[in-house]
């Protein structure tokens, strides 16, 4: 771990939730399989309830089918497409059950959109044959619910933005920005230009009425603020404003979309916020490396429903029932029984 503080927003929203939570999220996991406690709690960072599974299917299809045809003019098949994304979630679920995910050459870059770690084959949660299936359907249905999406200002269908687009990149991730010693790295859904516009759009398959994304979005956008002001400053590229940069949140659930302020004010509250997070993380790790961190000095919440919804949850009680160390034969004892669909 460097001195510079590097994280994305979700790690943000993590920290505030619980310490011990951020460790297992942000500190502990490696791909790697020879650290037994930092491997596990790579494998429960990856794996996904239904509802998560669902979503990240549907951004895997936008990602690498939707918008790569509507970047190269082809043509849209939607009932094919959502074929096309239904048999990946089989695929997926296949992969999962069969934990195939165990098998150290089996990388997730190896194995590509294939690749799923579900929590009912990784800590047997229970579900039903009737859930799964409704996964499937609810998948079938927010494809064929994409033709149908109005923008904002409901002038426009979201296919015909999208198609005015002049540049895409979809899912870009190596942009950052940094202020202090704090270097924010987000992932932009899509990143495109329309009418001159740089487009910041976050998918979204929620069905949250409570869920506010404005504060993800802002940071995008400062991003792309950011990115473009040292392209200026290079003589690379132009520099743009706040008016030159549009932030526009897609829910693909409920067919719905909405456009976020992005001003003066949104970025001040929003660094303002980003700092004083900082702090805490500064605290809790000190610029030390994984192995120098006691896990003791990041402590658990005390709010009961963050701890009953948390995935890392068998991890975190394994370890405070094994006196702050991982037990694995003890971890795989306590899991429950395997629930057959």
């Amino acid at each position: 771990m460097s001195n510079k503080l590097e994280w994305s927003f979700s790690a943000l929203t993590t920290l505030r939730k619980c310490n011990r939570m951020y460790y297992f999220q942000y500190l502990a996991p490696t791909h790697h399989f020879k650290n037994p406690l930092r491997r596990k709690a790579f494998e429960l960072k990856k794996s996904k309830n239904l509802l998560m599974w669902r979503g990240s299917v549907v951004d895997k299809i936008m990602e690498n089918e939707i918008m790569p045809k509507i970047k190269d003019r082809q043509p849209l098949d939607f009932n094919s497409i959502a074929d096309n994304a239904v048999a990946l979630a089989k695929r997926q679920f296949q992969f999962s059950e069969q934990q195939l995910y165990k098998i150290k050459e089996n990388s997730e870059s190896k194995i590509g959109a294939d690749y799923c770690i579900l929590d009912i084959h990784d800590a047997n949660v229970p579900y039903t044959e009737e859930a799964l299936l409704q996964v499937y359907s609810s998948i079938r249905d927010i494809i064929m619910g994409i033709p149908s999406i109005v923008m904002p200002d409901g002038k426009m269908l979201l296919l015909e933005f999208l198609s005015k687009a002049s540049f895409i990149v979809p899912n870009l991730r190596y942009w950052s920005f940094e202020f202090e010693n704090i270097r924010i790295s987000p992932q932009l859904d899509l990143f495109m230009f329309v009418d001159n516009k740089a487009i910041v759009l976050d998918w979204k398959v929620s069905e949250s009425a409570l869920s506010d994304y404005s504060r993800q979005l802002i940071i995008g956008g400062i991003t792309v603020f950011d990115t473009y002001r040292k392209k200026a400053l290079q003589n690379t590229g132009r520099r743009l404003g706040f008016d030159d940069i549009r932030l526009i949140e897609v829910n693909l659930f409920k067919k719905e979309t909405k456009e976020h302020a992005f001003n003066r004010k949104a970025v001040d509250e929003c660094i303002d916020y980003i700092y004083l997070n900082s702090e805490d993380v500064e605290r809790l790790t000190e610029g030390k490396s994984f192995e120098d961190l006691n896990i003791e000095e990041f402590p658990i919440t005390d709010k009961e429903s963050t701890c009953v919804f948390c995935k890392f949850r068998p991890l975190c009680k394994n370890i405070l029932l094994s006196n702050n160390k991982y037990d694995e034969k003890a971890y795989n004892d306590a899991l429950p029984a395997k629930q057959l669909a």
